[in-house]
């Protein structure tokens, strides 16, 4: 295989968000070490020679009501699309680094025939479950199990990408395998062996997959004395952290509201990012940071991090927590687990709020014993490393 000297890398968006900021860290990792390189995003991007805006805000804005009334993400964009891949030819890259591709921005059909009759490299990494269903991101905490054969009366139809009207999950399914099957020269990245596993069951088993876990800062991320205890009054609590871009129902936000009357004044709940349900009094809601180091801040003043998922590919929060030596405590759901060992957290089986009490409990005991510590945190996390992520990337575009 020869070497690759140029990549166009797509995203819905650019450093924002989880597919986001790994498709950023790539592109800025494979620009620094020799290959020439360009992004496509729809939001938040820059205004510099290396970027072109797919689309724009009148074009998203139709995309997105089109879905919303008539559950067609990602078959409108049709003028969008067609000047993308004129950007594409214009470039000329070796390989195309497909990301996050749910956002109201694209075209399949145009996109991948495109890819079909080029035959060029493309490498596409599956951020959630969106390629192989008719609807849905993640269908996990609702055990459905359409998907495998053929998608159809989707009970998710109001999650993201949200339909108000049309349920089209049948026809979806059957457009993604037209769009997506067949393509000889495509191959499929994970950032978790959960969704590694899902995509061998699904009609994209054809291609070659692959697990490459993300990566983060631990420049960034990392254990400080600057927290935000004294501020909000802490020093006596156990801070009980629970981090998320947007609090949902499979983000856990339920759980979340069953656990905060189980605590009594010893505990503390912070919650991080946006929310739209009414919260208990007794929880400290923060809508959002301002930026990593106030995260890190936050993380700094946790005694546990709890993600209470109910469905994630892999959160790259968990890592977050872990670099900053904070214990995790999480669901066995998705990829959230994998990042994690006996010795840096604690895996909660059954999802409630009464058994993830327990396993708070649990693991703050083993923190007292010792067999759960700051240090062995921070080993678990270096593994996570965003060098060795990005060099594992660079070692499989060749």
């Amino acid at each position: 295989m020869e070497k690759v000297k140029r990549v166009y890398f797509i995203n819905c968006t650019y450093g924002h968000g989880g597919p986001g900021d790994v498709a950023k860290n790539l592109f800025t990792y494979f620009r620094d070490h020799g290959i020439e390189c360009r992004f496509a995003c729809s939001r938040y991007g820059l205004k510099a020679k290396d970027f072109f805006r797919i689309g724009n805000k009148f074009d998203a804005y139709l995309h997105y009501l089109f879905s919303l009334l008539f559950d067609s993400e990602g078959f409108n964009s049709r003028i969008a699309t067609k000047k993308l891949i004129k950007d594409i030819q214009w470039f000329k890259p070796d390989v195309i680094s497909l990301h996050s591709l749910v956002g109201h921005f694209l075209n399949y059909r145009i996109l991948f025939d495109f890819f079909r009759k080029t035959n060029i490299r493309v490498v596409w990494t599956l951020h959630d479950c969106s390629a192989f269903t008719g609807h849905c991101i993640n269908f996990e905490r609702i055990h459905c199990e359409k998907w495998k054969e053929e998608c159809n009366k989707c009970p998710l139809k109001r999650d993201y990408p949200r339909s108000l009207m049309f349920d089209f999950s049948k026809r979806n399914f059957k457009k993604k395998k037209e769009c997506f099957s067949g393509l000889t020269n495509m191959e499929l990245l994970t950032p978790s062996n959960w969704l590694k596993h899902l995509v061998k069951k699904s009609f994209l088993k054809e291609y070659k997959c692959s697990c490459i876990h993300n990566g983060i800062d631990l420049s960034c991320f990392k254990p400080m004395s600057e927290n935000h205890k004294e501020q909000y009054q802490l020093e006596n609590k156990v801070v009980l952290l629970f981090v998320a871009g947007v609090w949902n129902e499979m983000k856990g936000i339920r759980v979340v509201k069953d656990l905060a009357p189980l605590l009594d004044n010893h505990y503390q709940i912070v919650l991080i990012g946006k929310c739209e349900e009414e919260l208990p009094k007794t929880i400290i809601h923060i809508n959002r940071t301002n930026d990593r180091i106030d995260l890190a801040k936050w993380y700094n003043t946790a005694t546990v991090f709890v993600n209470p998922t109910l469905g994630d590919n892999f959160p790259t929060v968990n890592i977050e927590a872990l670099a900053c030596g904070k214990p995790v405590v999480t669901f066995s759901t998705g990829g959230s687990p994998e990042s994690i060992d006996e010795n840096s957290g604690l895996v909660v089986f059954d999802k409630d709020a009464k058994h993830l009490f327990s396993g708070i409990k649990t693991c703050l005991s083993h923190c007292k014993d010792g067999l759960i510590s700051e240090e062995k945190c921070l080993n678990q996390a270096r593994s996570f490393r965003i060098d060795v992520f990005s060099i594992l990337y660079l070692r499989y575009f060749g």
